[in-house]
């Protein structure tokens, strides 16, 4: 899926329930100035691809506290510009929601209970969906194929977002890595 031409944004707002702490006069309040982040060269080029790839899956790999989320903000905000829907999941509920804060994507949850919703049927992905799984290195093969596949069947995307090189996933894992490796070599997915 590629967006097209979009104005490549060089900041991004982070609002949410933090707002009113940091000097914001209320919560979730984007215009606020003290919520603004700005995009350094590489989260720019990372948004960049993120957006224009064409590719199912894009692979994003970097170290904690390094600006992945803050990206990845920038990106949802090209993604709702252009009506994408985007949900995020996470193996740990900490981290599905530490990514709704950080990202500003309201529509997450783990692994597990998105899995169970669908297979459950109690919720559908949309069409063209984006489903960005955070700390992906932690996801264990199994669930992340089947969270492959019920992206693969609405014709959607997962941006693949972690580092292989911090903790595994406790059952068998390795995915995020095989994911990284054969994007290296293949031309049908791009790595970040």
């Amino acid at each position: 899926m590629v967006l097209g031409p979009i104005t490549q944004p060089d900041a991004v707002s982070v609002p949410g329930s933090h707002g009113s702490e940091i000097g914001c006069a209320a919560d979730w309040d984007p215009p606020c100035d003290e919520i603004q982040l700005t995009l350094d060269d590489d989260q720019v080029a990372m948004v960049r691809t993120l957006a224009s790839s064409g590719a199912g899956v894009d692979v994003v790999v970097g170290k904690a506290g390094t600006g992945k989320s803050t990206a990845l903000g920038a990106y949802r905000s090209a993604l709702d510009a252009a009506g994408i829907p985007v949900i995020g999941v996470a193996p740990s509920a900490t981290a599905a929601q530490q990514l709704a804060v950080s990202a500003g994507i309201t529509d997450t949850a783990t692994v597990d209970r998105l899995l169970v919703e669908l297979d459950h049927r109690r919720r559908t992905l949309p069409r063209g969906a984006v489903v960005v799984l955070d700390e992906a290195a932690m996801c264990s093969t199994r669930k992340r194929l089947a969270l492959q596949r019920a992206v693969d069947a609405v014709n959607g995307k997962i941006g693949d977002v972690g580092d292989h090189r911090q903790i595994p996933s406790v059952a068998a894992g390795g995915g995020h890595y095989a994911a990284l490796y054969r994007m290296q070599f293949h031309d049908d997915a791009a790595a970040v």
